[in-house]
């Protein structure tokens, strides 16, 4: 128990730091768009970009994830020729199925452009990005595998990091040559094609490790990887779809516009999820192990500790959403300030996607993805039938409330379903701590600076007030064991 909590900890401070800057680049960027592009501009691509996250997540067919389980177990067993041409067996296939889906979609690209979106302006945009599939997808490709060999200091490089930096770097570059959605399209993709270079040769040099492996290399049960993999493929497009799909019918039922002001704020609020996602990056391939061998128990343990660092970390996170919602929508400029309400129903949405841990995880990692695919399908519908219902009337709030409620919903189903299937759950008395630390910390920022002579005091100083507080409270309320190795293996990682 203690070795894994160690090995999360110390794996989940490198990729939170990994993580935790490329959110910053890629917050840095989109404010630079906004400054930069129009409002017009900036949604088409806002729009586009949607569109191609959905397309690419199709043709990859799941396999990434498929990747990163069969390779954890394998590696676990030491059957390292299996890893070998399972690695073959899952690049073929989605070198193949990327290739297709972007030849159909050049085939149909003016259908989609003049009939759904009915906006001519799209289809540059719409075009370069389908040429861009096949390459961003063999990329995720490699980081499931890199992922999967537990190398996390790569990973948080590779995966979270190069690509923000390299979008951030390019897009001053070109945009300040020629100030137009052009140049931020070859931007996009000049970085991409670096990233997946870089990319290429550090799998390369894993995969020529199990060259020495003197067994013929096949083609490994693709079938097998497909039956696993096309589940998670329909959960994968499931869940974007959820925080996509959104966008897609604002541009369909309203402006250009308006996605752009939805996506600066669904921009601030996905940041909510960062810890999840750093806890999920490590504790997915030690989910397939414990799973594998058993050992439901020491999987609740883990499983309670991760969860409540997380709820720990992005509570506070969301009530600074909620409170600074005007001035945080703010610093993408003043005709984005209307979308600070979007900004406080996502949060909500996503902080329950947080604070339930890593349920969806823990469902597909121990062979439950069917059971998972009909979450999501669930979730969807009621997405689309609320964005439906809602976005012809009140707009970008009835897509904020659509995509918060049904991420809450999917999320609470999930967190049911693992207590019904394990018989284990991550809420403890400890998780107390850390809402009384919010909650005073709020009551402290409310009185304080509501006294005439603090009033006028600028917005960032009330943020730096609160965190301060709220860490103050949550150190005399005295940390747990495993909180400190969280914050060591943080520190650790900072010194390197």
């Amino acid at each position: 128990m203690a070795t894994i909590i160690n090995k999360i900890a110390t794996g989940g401070g490198l990729v939170l730091a990994g993580i935790l800057t490329g959110k910053v680049l890629n917050l840095l960027t989109h404010i630079f768009l906004t400054r930069t592009l129009s409002l017009k501009e900036y949604g088409i691509f806002a729009l586009v970009y949607s569109f191609f996250m959905i397309l690419s997540r199709v043709s990859l067919l799941g396999i990434p994830t498929g990747l990163m389980k069969f390779c954890s177990a394998y590696n676990a067993r030491n059957e390292f020729l299996k890893t070998k041409n399972t690695i073959k067996t899952g690049f073929a296939i989605v070198l193949i199925s990327t290739c297709i889906v972007s030849f159909v979609l050049l085939l149909f690209n003016k259908v989609i452009v003049y009939n759904f979106f009915k906006d001519p302006d799209l289809r540059f945009c719409l075009i370069a990005f389908t040429l861009f599939i096949p390459i961003f997808n063999q990329t995720r490709s490699f980081q499931a595998v890199i992922r999967a060999f537990k190398k996390m200091a790569h990973y948080a490089v590779l995966k979270e990091t190069l690509f923000p930096c390299l979008f951030l770097s390019l897009s001053v570059f070109f945009l300040t040559i020629n100030n137009s959605l052009s140049s931020l399209i070859y931007a996009f993709g000049t970085a991409l094609i670096i990233t997946f270079i870089i990319n290429l040769i550090f799998i390369s040099k894993l995969y020529k490790n199990l060259q020495g492996i003197s067994q013929k290399s096949i083609f490994y049960r693709p079938l097998e990887l497909l039956r696993f993999s096309l589940p998670v493929l329909f959960v994968g497009v499931s869940y974007l779809l959820l925080n996509q799909l959104s966008k897609i019918m604002i541009g369909f039922f309203q402006v250009s516009e308006n996605v752009g002001i939805f996506n600066a704020a669904m921009n601030i609020g996905a940041m909510l999820v960062i810890f999840l996602n750093c806890i999920d990056a490590v504790f997915a391939p030690y989910i397939s192990e414990l799973h594998a061998t058993q050992n439901i128990s020491k999987l609740n343990r883990v499983f309670k500790t991760t969860t409540r660092w997380v709820f720990t970390l992005t509570l506070p996170l969301c009530f600074l959403c909620v409170i600074f919602s005007k001035n945080i929508m703010s610093i993408f400029g003043n005709e984005y300030i209307s979308g600070y309400y979007v900004l406080i129903v996502l949060s909500i949405g996503y902080t329950i996607n947080s604070i339930t841990g890593s349920v969806a995880y823990i469902l597909q990692m121990s062979g439950k993805q069917d059971i998972e695919l009909f979450n999501m399908i669930i979730a969807v519908f009621i997405n689309l039938l609320i964005n439906y219902l809602l976005i012809p009337e009140f707009g970008i709030i009835g897509a904020a409330f659509a995509t918060g409620f049904s991420i809450a919903v999917l999320n609470i189903i999930r967190l049911l379903e693992v207590f019904y299937f394990f018989r284990i759950q991550p809420y403890d008395f400890k998780y107390i701590k850390p809402l009384l630390a919010v909650v005073g910390s709020t009551i402290i920022v409310f009185l304080l600076f509501n006294t005439p002579l603090f009033l006028n005091v600028f917005w960032i100083i009330k943020v730096m007030v609160f965190s301060l507080s709220y860490l103050a409270l949550l150190s005399a309320l005295k940390f747990e064991d495993e909180d400190r190795d969280l914050m060591a293996a943080i520190v650790k990682y900072r010194k390197m």
